[in-house]
């Protein structure tokens, strides 16, 4: 959420020279974090503009819906919060809905937290890579190191 601005800016610098990759990571695969991940992959599927537009509201959500009122409803209150961002971002509600519950969906954010994790060096979000090497490094250093690999390739 943080960083947010700072990507955008770095997409909107680079986007047309170097592809971009974004993965909607959950870091609480259970929580509200996973729930706007599997909503992340729903929206995914109505096409790129409709994803953006998604993930654009979901950094919008407040800090405090990370924590329903009564945790025997938390699956229900997530689930909610995270239609709302859908709504918000005008997707098709019913493919949406069934999306947001299905097993397809659910699995998506099982792959990632098995796919990235600490024993590949991944730590939390943002992580970069570049050239397909993870680069610890925040955007600011990240923009210099895209300076620095652009000026390489155009030197060769």
């Amino acid at each position: 959420r943080e960083t947010e601005p700072a990507v955008e800016k770095i997409y909107k610098e680079f986007g047309d020279k170097v592809k971009f990759v974004h993965v909607s990571f959950p870091l609480n695969s259970e929580g509200l974090n996973g729930a706007l991940a599997r909503g992340a992959f729903c929206a995914n599927k109505q096409g790129q503009e409709q994803f953006w537009n998604y993930h654009k509201n979901a950094f919008q959500v407040p800090w405090d819906k990370m924590k329903p009122a009564d945790a025997k409803t938390a699956e229900k209150f997530f689930n909610d919060e995270t239609t709302a961002v859908a709504a918000k971002s005008k997707l098709n509600m019913e493919a949406f809905n069934s999306c947001l519950v299905s097993e397809e969906a659910k699995n998506y954010v099982a792959r990632l937290k098995n796919e990235f994790n600490q024993n590949n060096g991944f730590k939390g979000t943002p992580t970069f890579y570049l050239n397909n090497k993870l680069v610890q490094a925040n955007p600011a250093q990240l923009e210099d190191m895209l300076r620095k690999s652009l000026k390489q390739l155009a030197a060769q």
